[in-house]
C-alpha cells in the first residue's frame, strides 16, 4: 500500500505540472477530479501497463528503453475515456521572439496532447522517483 501511495502522489504532482504546462491538457470539476484521474491512471499502469510492456517489448528492445514511454502514453489514453472532465484539446503555439530569434505560430493537433501530456507526467514523475531513492 506503501508503494501504491508512493506512486499515487508522484502521478498526482505530474498530472498537476502536466496541466500547468500543457493548454492541451486540461480537468474540470476542482480537486475531486484530480484525484479520481490520478487514481484512475494508477489502476490503470497497475494493471493495464505490464500488458502493454509484454505487447511492446521487441520495440522497446530495439530501441534500448526509449520506447518505454509509450506504454504510458497507451494507459493514459484510457483515462478522458473513463473520466469525462478530463479534457485534450488541440492547442496553439502563438509562436516567440527573443533578439532576431523567431519561433513562427503553430497549430498542433489533438495527437500532440496525446503524446506531450503522458511525457511530462511520466518525466516528473521519475524525476520524484529518482529523488526518492
Amino acid at each position: 500500500m506503501k508503494k501504491f501511495l508512493k506512486k499515487y502522489t508522484r502521478y498526482l504532482i505530474g498530472f498537476e505540472v502536466a496541466r500547468c504546462l500543457f493548454p492541451g491538457f486540461s480537468y474540470h470539476g476542482g480537486i475531486q477530479t484530480l484525484l479520481l484521474a490520478v487514481l484512475v491512471f494508477s489502476l490503470l499502469q497497475r494493471f493495464l501497463k505490464p500488458v502493454f510492456k509484454l505487447l511492446l517489448l521487441p520495440f522497446n528492445l530495439l530501441t534500448l528503453g526509449f520506447f518505454r514511454w509509450v506504454t504510458d502514453a497507451l494507459t493514459f489514453f484510457f483515462v478522458p475515456l473513463i473520466i469525462k472532465n478530463v479534457q485534450l484539446s488541440a492547442w496553439q503555439f502563438n509562436g516567440w521572439e527573443f533578439q532576431g530569434f523567431i519561433i513562427p505560430q503553430i497549430h498542433f493537433p489533438i495527437a500532440t496532447a496525446y503524446i506531450f501530456t503522458p511525457l511530462i507526467i511520466s518525466l516528473v514523475s521519475h524525476y520524484f522517483l529518482w529523488l526518492n531513492q
